[in-house]
């Protein structure tokens, strides 16, 4: 009998453990994005990421993997690249390559490395394409996307960028759509909208580099190019 009462008190406990786990894991996931998209600040970002707290709520790939992020918002292509070899390396979930891929499109166009920015998104189709998924083929559409806009030039996507931008909740990534927007509508020569979505990046997120960047084009479209 007594026996039966501790593996029964045992097991209320763990339960408790876990519960509690469960419930500081989503108040640190809220807090990270809170503290990346609202905040737009990558060095507090990552610094709770490599806490104390986060390593025992997180598992490493799982730390990895969000960092990037952190590293983009700081335009640290060097950690970036460094992050995605490690992550390339290591065997991790179907859905987790997706992301990953993903993420490599989005770094490698805007940091003009077209041959490896098409050889992640030619990997990135071939994973999507087993899947059958609404939220898939919007992935798959949105890097095809980045592949027309930075690659190939394509100005035909400026209301599809600005439309995004004004649907789009938090305010970093209305930043950054407002600038692809911005460089659709310099491909198509209109000045008008392109100062427009340069100042509506600017205004988005001004603590960021892009947000800085913005502010750099409207004087000189030239360095629209740039990122």
């Amino acid at each position: 009998m007594r026996e039966i009462i501790v593996y029964v008190l045992v097991g209320v406990l763990l339960l408790i453990i876990m519960l509690i786990l469960q419930v500081n894991n989503r108040r640190l996931l809220q807090d990270l994005s809170k503290t990346l998209y609202q905040e737009q600040d990558a060095e507090k970002f990552l610094a709770m990421l490599n806490s104390l707290k986060a390593k025992i709520l997180l598992n490493k790939k799982t730390r990895l993997f969000t960092s990037i992020d952190g590293y983009a918002l700081q335009d640290n292509g060097e950690k970036i690249e460094e992050v995605f070899t490690t992550l390339e390396n290591k065997r991790i979930s179907y859905g987790n390559k997706i992301g990953l891929y993903q993420k490599e499109v989005q770094y490698f166009t805007q940091a003009k490395k077209f041959d490896k920015a098409i050889k992640a998104n030619d990997t990135l189709q071939a994973l999507g394409s087993k899947i059958n998924d609404k939220s898939m083929t919007a992935i798959l559409e949105e890097s095809q996307t980045l592949i027309e806009i930075y690659v190939n030039k394509n100005g035909n996507y400026a209301k599809i960028m600005a439309t995004k931008g004004d649907e789009a909740t938090q305010s970093m990534l209305k930043g950054l759509y407002y600038y692809r927007a911005a460089k659709c509508y310099n491909y198509k020569a209109d000045k008008n909208n392109t100062t427009k979505y340069l100042k509506e990046c600017e205004l988005k997120c001004p603590k960021t580099y892009l947000g800085i960047h913005a502010g750099k084009c409207l004087t000189d479209f030239s360095k629209i190019d740039e990122k």
